[in-house]
């Protein structure tokens, strides 16, 4: 199955790749946005993921690591991005979930 990967409508409305210059750190500054909104409704991502992980562990029956299950919710993203290639909101939590992945790996000391 080929994976799609689609610029959002409003950056293949810029018309040029020299409007899109400073896009990059604009979405990522919005994901960072996106990131310490949630944490504000949902509490702290460490403690959060270390609860769905223990959930996912008990259903599974296999021990599941913060890490991995931020990798988890990045997988229904991307399933749902497969779906829906130009669902936006999907493509920016994917990479949010992502970067917690990332530094829960770190703070676990496999990264």
């Amino acid at each position: 199955m080929a994976v799609k990967c689609g610029l959002p409508q409003a950056l293949k409305d810029a018309g040029s790749l020299d409007q899109l210059k400073s896009a990059p750190d604009e979405l990522l500054e919005a994901m960072a946005v996106t990131f310490r909104g949630k944490a504000k409704v949902y509490g702290d991502y460490v403690a959060g993921m270390a609860t769905f992980a223990g959930l996912v562990s008990a259903r599974l029956k296999i021990d599941v690591t913060p890490s991995q299950a931020a990798g988890i919710m990045s997988d229904l993203k991307q399933s749902r991005l497969l779906h829906d290639p130009g669902h936006r909101d999907s493509a920016h939590d994917k990479i949010v979930y992502e970067a917690m992945c990332l530094a829960l790996k770190m703070a676990e000391g496999r990264a």
